[in-house]
């Protein structure tokens, strides 16, 4: 089933021989690798750099696919890694388990139209979805509660960890803020003057919430319900998809139109890494836990993990289809039983990746 390749690049890869997709890099060598052997799943490589090196890769991730017919268009993964939220493109909402792949519920309401974004909120007991129809609306259980409104799309949506609290981005260059809890706006605020808004995500203490337009990325301090701007960072010359803030808030990740995944010093904005590969727009990025390693998809059907310790690809997973656009959303959580990847694609299928412990 797999291919161990070895190069002067100073690289083994291992790869997928079904597909020939890439499944992991293997980096250590400092000279070109000369030779490799396999002995079941044990890896031995000799070198210039004078060394042999032992290698065990980690395990590939069990996948899954759910066929559900229609087209997908967002997912969240719960809090504690055991179910996945799945948005459609015609506005429905399910929920299915993580452990036997089984539907849980079926939303009693639903959008008029696309479903763009999901977030649980930290208890795990409320999804929030963001849509195309301009609304964001709040589900328990499967039974809707409560709806807010923008004036345009609402392009993404997060719950403020520890708290229910509501923070919305819209095409209508706005961050909204929403209170499930008493029914109430708080507040909705220009962001970005003249530019659709694309995302917003927060740190893990929820003291710092990152947003990006079209070519802008900002830095807010969030305090007693309120936004301050921190930081304006520097304006992208392409136009940016996504931006994610790292769980220590120390970097933040921007991606987009120009197929980069772009690290970046929240201290400072100074780049880190620009890491090559993708062949097509970069739509989401997403930290690991530990903040060493970021999940991407992109518009050229594959899902890539990076190393950000040395900015090598760690893997790479070739997504099931050939419709354009293959995706729009994903998410990667990790919690104490092990991390999961669900990618939604508007072929129908939700794929499901079982990473296993990976941090361990």
């Amino acid at each position: 089933k797999y291919l161990v390749s070895a190069s002067s690049d100073k690289n083994l890869r291992l790869w997928d021989v079904d597909s020939g997709v890439t499944l992991q890099v293997l980096q250590g060598h400092t000279a070109r690798v000369t030779d490799v052997v396999t002995y079941k799943n044990q890896i031995f490589s000799s070198s210039n750099d004078r060394t042999v090196k032992y290698w065990n890769p980690l395990p590939l991730p069990n996948q899954y696919s759910l066929d559900l017919q229609k087209e997908l268009a967002s997912t969240a993964i719960s809090p504690d890694g055991k179910k996945v939220a799945v948005g459609f493109a015609n506005g429905v909402l399910h929920l299915y388990s993580l452990e036997n792949r089984k539907l849980l519920w079926k939303a009693t309401d639903k959008h008029a139209r696309d479903i763009q974004r999901l977030a649980f909120n930290s208890q795990g007991n409320l999804i929030v979805s963001a849509s195309l129809d301009k609304t964001v609306k709040v589900w328990q259980d499967g039974e809707l509660q409560q709806t807010f409104e923008h004036q345009d799309v609402v392009s993404s949506v997060a719950f403020a960890p520890n708290s229910n609290l509501i923070f919305t981005t819209s095409y209508d260059g706005q961050i909204g803020l929403f209170n499930p809890d008493t029914g109430k706006t708080n507040f909705i605020k220009q962001a970005h003057a003249g530019e659709e808004i694309n995302s917003v995500t927060f740190n893990t203490d929820g003291k710092q919430l990152l947003t990006a337009s079209d070519h802008e990325i900002r830095l807010w301090e969030v305090q007693d319900n309120s936004l301050n701007l921190l930081k304006t960072y520097p304006e992208s010359q392409s136009i940016i998809m996504w931006a994610t803030i790292s769980p220590n808030g120390k970097r933040y990740a921007s991606v987009g139109r120009d197929n980069l995944v772009k690290i970046y010093s929240i201290k400072d904005g100074t780049e880190q890494y620009n890491l090559s590969g993708h062949d097509d727009s970069v739509l989401k990025a997403i930290f690991s836990s530990d903040n060493d390693q970021i999940a991407t998809v992109s518009g050229d059907g594959t899902l890539r993990f990076w190393d950000l310790t040395s900015g090598n690809e760690i893997f790479k997973l070739r997504l099931p289809t050939k419709i354009k656009p293959p995706l729009w959303d994903f998410d990667f959580r990790c919690t104490k039983t092990g991390c999961w990847i669900a990618v939604p694609l508007t072929n129908g299928k939700l794929m499901l990746y079982d990473m296993g412990n990976i941090y361990d």
